[in-house]
C-alpha cells in the first residue's frame, strides 16, 4: 500500500541521516586528533603515517576502491621515476574508455611549523624548495609517463593490504586526450602564520600554474574535515 511505501521511504531516510551523522562525528574526531598532532610540530614522517592510517583526511573512505567502472587509490611513498618519492599519489582512472575524468594528484607534505614567507615578503626556503620539487616531479612524470602510470595502476589493483583485485579490462590512457590530469599539492605550515597579503600570494602561486601546482596549509584539511569553507585554493580530493 501507499502507506507502507511511505513508511519504508521514511525509514530509509532516517537510516541515511543517522549514517551521515555518524560520518560527520567520525570526521570531527579525526579533525581533533589531526589538530592535536599538528600542535606538537610533528615530523613530516609522523604526518604521513597519520594520513596513511586515516584516508578520510584526504576525503576517501578507503585507500583503495576498485569497481567495474573506476580504479582509485591513495599510494603512500610512491617512487616517481624512481626518484623522488612522493609522500602520496592519488589515482582515479576509468577501467574502460568512459567519460570519467582521469586524474593523478601528487601530495608533498612539509612541516606544519614551516614558514611560507620571510619578513621580506619573499618565499621561504621551505616553500621555495617544495615548489622546485613540484616542478621537478611534473617534469619526471612527463618524461616517464607510461611507466609511472603503469606502476601506479598496478599498485592500486593490488588492493587493500596486498589482497589482489581481479580486473582484466582496465585500459591505460595512451593519448593526450585521455591522459589523466596531473596536479601537485603542497601541504605546508599553518594559516595562523599568514597575513591577508600572504594568503593572496598563496592563491597567486596556484593561479600562476593554472593550479597544476598549488599550496595549502594544513588548516585547509581541518576545514574540509569539519565541513567549513576556507579561502585557500585547493579542495583536495573532494
Amino acid at each position: 500500500s501507499n502507506s507502507t511505501i511511505a513508511y519504508d521511504e521514511l525509514l530509509e531516510l532516517v537510516e541515511s541521516l543517522e549514517e551521515r551523522a555518524g560520518e560527520i562525528e567520525f570526521q570531527g574526531k579525526i579533525a581533533e586528533d589531526f589538530e592535536a598532532l599538528l600542535a606538537r610540530n610533528p615530523s613530516e614522517e609522523a604526518i604521513q603515517a597519520f594520513i596513511k592510517q586515516r584516508p578520510l583526511v584526504f576525503g576517501r573512505t578507503n585507500r583503495f576502491d576498485v569497481s567495474e567502472r573506476v580504479a582509485e587509490g591513495i599510494l603512500a611513498k610512491f617512487p616517481i621515476s624512481p626518484d623522488p618519492i612522493a609522500d602520496f599519489v592519488f589515482l582515479s582512472l576509468a577501467v574502460e574508455r568512459t567519460q570519467h575524468p582521469n586524474r593523478v594528484d601528487v601530495f608533498e607534505l612539509k612541516r606544519a611549523d614551516a614558514k611560507l614567507f620571510t619578513t621580506h615578503n619573499r618565499q621561504s626556503k621551505d616553500l621555495n624548495d617544495a615548489w622546485m620539487e613540484a616542478i621537478e616531479t611534473q617534469r619526471l612524470i612527463g618524461l616517464n609517463y607510461s611507466d609511472f602510470l603503469r606502476r601506479a595502476v598496478k599498485e592500486v589493483l593490488a588492493g587493500r593490504d596486498g589482497q589482489s583485485v581481479e580486473h582484466e579490462s582496465i585500459v591505460l590512457p595512451d593519448d593526450n586526450f585521455s591522459r589523466p590530469r596531473l596536479m601537485i599539492r603542497i601541504l605546508i605550515g599553518r594559516r595562523s602564520t599568514l597575513s591577508s597579503e600572504d594568503m593572496m600570494r598563496v592563491r597567486e602561486l596556484g593561479f600562476s600554474t593554472n593550479f597544476s601546482i598549488s599550496v595549502s596549509t594544513y588548516d585547509s584539511i581541518l576545514d574540509d574535515l569539519r565541513g567549513r569553507e576556507h579561502d585557500e585554493t585547493s579542495r583536495w580530493l573532494r
